[in-house]
């Protein structure tokens, strides 16, 4: 007996690889991030995506602080993103 249905565990799947990949896209912002203060000796900077703030760095690079409400609604906007597309694109599989 499955505990899960296979349509269960791809939904599950789609929302695992949205948090990875709002999590990689952070990472990679926030290393730009931190590229562009040490390039143009900026004392702050934002770290923005799709209008949300999602890391603050301070004194020139020194320190910075994560918005974590921010990267959570990144996280779940991803996640979201990847389970409509996940099904629609397994819809079409089966309709073939």
């Amino acid at each position: 007996m499955r505990i899960f249905k296979r349509q269960d565990l791809r939904i599950i799947f789609e929302i695992i690889f949205g948090m990875l990949f709002s999590s990689l896209i952070s990472s990679i912002l926030i290393w730009i991030g931190y590229y562009i203060v040490n390039l143009n000796n900026l004392m702050n900077y934002n770290v923005n995506v799709l209008g949300l703030e999602i890391f603050k760095i301070k004194n020139a690079g020194e320190s910075g602080t994560p918005l974590k409400n921010n990267m959570m609604y990144l996280g779940v906007i991803c996640s979201i993103l990847f389970v409509i597309f996940g099904e629609i694109f397994a819809g079409f599989r089966k309709k073939k």
